[in-house]
């Protein structure tokens, strides 16, 4: 398993990501039980990959990775309603770009991470969204609590295997969403779609997509994770296109080709090897 190229488990587990976050926001529940429900089937399910919470080695780095987790899944499912997934995800990923840019070096990374930016817009096309103040800032405050994930993830990923440290965030995002997800009426247990919906792209888009974010962490630095973010609205292009037959626009195929060369440009030479974590183990 360590031999796995970083990049490519982190685009198997995003797409992961990505085809779950579709199906789960039509969950017809409030968008902070799905949240909440969602960190709760993730956490199960690997914590059974992860042969149990007890041994996790718990620290407070753990404990701001999980908390970051939180507010990153409940921004984002209370933005989505309100200002749409084009420009949700763009306020978002305005967190990473910004910390790949305070990570970069040289030209050449301040050429991935503009690329990397001029592609989120040109799929996202915030210009074309209406107006809502509290989604603008509700996407602004996702994307400052992604800075956090990265930063605390990039420091708890390489000591612990992958699964121990995923389902550890987990585990504190879910008790963190827990009171606001049953103040927000609870997840609708009684609707067998949405708790099989719930259970399948959970354990897959949560329990698989932080494993995997987890792994690539461990093995990619700070800048080159930061700029791969950029890929998540060009995942979305493309599993629409193969998986719900939408048809991108031409700006969105130019967005995808800036954010996949921005990609390549920043995992290249990366200064943690794509093969090797710094640390032990690899569940």
């Amino acid at each position: 398993m360590r031999d796995l190229p970083a990049p490519a488990v982190w685009l198997v587990a995003t797409t992961g990501n990505v085809i779950a976050a579709s199906f789960n926001s039509r969950i017809d529940a409030d968008p902070m039980a799905i949240a909440w429900m969602r960190m709760v089937v993730a956490t199960l399910a690997l914590a059974l990959l992860a042969r149990g919470l007890h041994r996790v080695g718990w620290s407070r780095t753990l404990v701001v990775m999980g908390a970051a987790i939180a507010v990153m899944n409940a921004t984002f499912y209370e933005a989505l309603p309100r200002i749409g997934i084009g420009l949700t995800v763009a306020l978002a990923l305005v967190g990473p770009i910004v910390l790949a840019a305070a990570h970069g070096r040289t030209a050449s990374d301040a050429a991935a991470v503009a690329l990397a930016a001029a592609g989120v817009l040109a799929m996202a096309r915030p210009w074309e969204a209406d107006g809502d103040l509290v989604g603008t800032a509700l996407g602004l405050a996702g994307g400052a609590a992604w800075v956090v994930y990265i930063l605390a993830g990039r420091r708890a990923a390489p000591t612990m295997p992958p699964a121990q440290a995923a389902v550890a965030g987990l585990a504190v995002s879910a008790a963190v969403l827990t009171v606001p997800g049953i103040a927000a009426g609870g997840f609708p247990l009684g609707d067998p779609v949405a708790v099989v919906t719930i259970v399948v792209f959970g354990s897959l888009g949560g329990g698989l997509a932080y494993w995997g974010e987890m792994y690539s962490l461990a093995r990619l630095s700070t800048r080159a994770f930061s700029v791969l973010q950029a890929c998540y609205p060009a995942i979305g292009v493309v599993v629409g296109a193969l998986v719900l037959g939408d048809r991108p626009s031409p700006i969105e195929l130019v967005g995808v080709a800036c954010v996949s060369i921005a990609a390549a440009t920043a995992v290249r030479g990366a200064p943690v090897s794509a093969g090797r974590a710094r640390g032990p183990g690899t569940a």
